[in-house]
């Protein structure tokens, strides 16, 4: 995945093919024979399926609710979803065959295998076993209250591994409840970890690679080394082990269209803009968004949003090019009355401070609102008001002040 470049396929060195994706692609496997699935960070998926040495884009299709993660195993592709709980998708060639289960939600993290799914649900803080026949979920066998803010399993034919913030459990599911065997505080934090011969090796957040074995139902530790950084995905080929990292720059993220904490506030955009379009002189009227919102938003948008995240284009649509005058009009009155007031204050004790202060808080508010619907937020918008009224008070006393003087 070459992030906005989409998918770029290297052949002995060189670029043999680039393949152009709706949004960058965050993961991509191989599903099943020549066929190939990825998610995009929109939480689009794309089907893709390799003819010769060429991969041709089949098809692009989601699931029903809000994506959290997702893992292709005995030929199946489970999808945990916020809402909506788990999807399994059986046959890359009919996406529209599929198994629901709208009683696992709030999973963010799980493992499956040929017998076994287990997955943790932060809402609850529940480690749930269930038991999987033919590649699917039938009954649940067990389930454990864990308490942490982090999770991640992994199952190795009758073992689970469950790594959290406070270290690695290791349970014995054999006979199909949890039996934890034993656990250690030296391992947190986990994201991967490979079974090789005799031995394990586990990867954390940190960037630590550490070699364990399991000897008498005990962890013992052979090595830890520091990558020096920490991996972005890693992988296991034969006795080779392979690493990608990205250094991502907290700056220039804040204008990237497709970082995560960016891409659902243009979506928002662009549907408030569809909304103008067929609203333009009065808007929708000075209400909830979200059944607008969901009329107007792209099919592939999970969540249906009550405001815009931007105070602009916000009020454009609910009260059309006419509103959006009146309220740029009060927003303007407000920044040049806080500065002649300054002007007039400058130089007075405390007063001015006040003034410099409502003023800096005033110009935030604005450029705030670039990305949040902050005037509509109760607790902000009150501020504003209270110390602007402040701000006019300590103005009209010592004008009176200085008038009776």
């Amino acid at each position: 995945s070459a992030y906005n470049e989409g998918l770029v396929k290297y052949q002995y060195g060189s670029v043999a093919q680039v393949l152009e994706t709706e949004a960058p692609l965050i993961s991509f496997d191989q599903w099943k024979d020549n066929y190939y699935v990825g998610l995009q960070s929109d939480l689009r998926m794309i089907l893709l399926k390799r003819k010769g040495n060429e991969f041709i884009k089949k098809d692009e299709f989601i699931s029903p609710g809000r994506t959290l993660t997702h893992k292709l195993a005995n030929s199946n592709l489970y999808v945990f979803d916020l809402d909506s709980g788990l999807t399994v998708f059986p046959n890359p060639e009919d996406l529209h065959l599929t198994n629901r289960y709208d009683k696992y939600k709030s999973v963010f993290t799980f493992d499956v295998s040929d017998k076994y799914l287990c997955g943790y649900s932060l809402s609850d803080n529940n480690l749930f076993l269930v038991e999987v026949k033919n590649g699917l979920p039938k009954r649940i066998l067990d389930s454990l209250k864990i308490k942490t803010r982090y999770s991640f399993e992994m199952i190795f034919d009758n073992l689970l591994f469950f790594s959290s913030d406070e270290g690695l459990k290791l349970f014995d599911i054999s006979d199909n409840t949890f039996n934890i065997m034993t656990e250690t505080s030296e391992l947190k934090w986990l994201i991967k970890i490979f079974k090789i011969d005799d031995y394990y090796l586990s990867l954390d957040n940190s960037g630590n690679l550490t070699k364990f074995r399991i000897i008498n139902n005990s962890i013992k530790i052979d090595r830890t080394q520091n990558l020096g950084y920490p991996p972005k995905y890693i992988s296991l080929e034969g006795s080779r082990l392979y690493l990608t990292y990205h250094k991502s720059n907290r700056i220039l993220s804040i204008f990237d269209p497709y970082h995560n904490t960016n891409i659902e506030r243009i979506d928002q955009w662009k549907t408030g803009f569809k909304i103008l379009g067929d609203h333009p002189i009065f808007g929708v009227g000075d209400i909830d968004l979200k059944p607008v919102y969901s009329e107007y938003k792209e099919y592939y948008l999970k969540e249906d949003f009550g405001h815009l995240h931007n105070n602009y284009i916000h009020v454009l649509v609910i009260l059309g090019v006419f509103g959006f005058a009146a309220f740029m009009y009060l927003l303007i009155s407000v920044l040049l009355l806080d500065i002649k007031i300054y002007r007039a204050l400058k130089g007075k004790e405390f007063a001015a401070s006040f003034s410099l202060g409502t003023l800096g808080v005033f110009s935030a508010f604005l450029i705030s609102g670039l990305a949040e619907w902050n005037f509509g937020d109760q607790e902000i918008i009150t501020m504003i008001w209270f110390t602007l009224g402040l701000n006019i008070a300590f103005y009209k006393s010592l004008k009176t002040h200085e008038d009776h003087e």
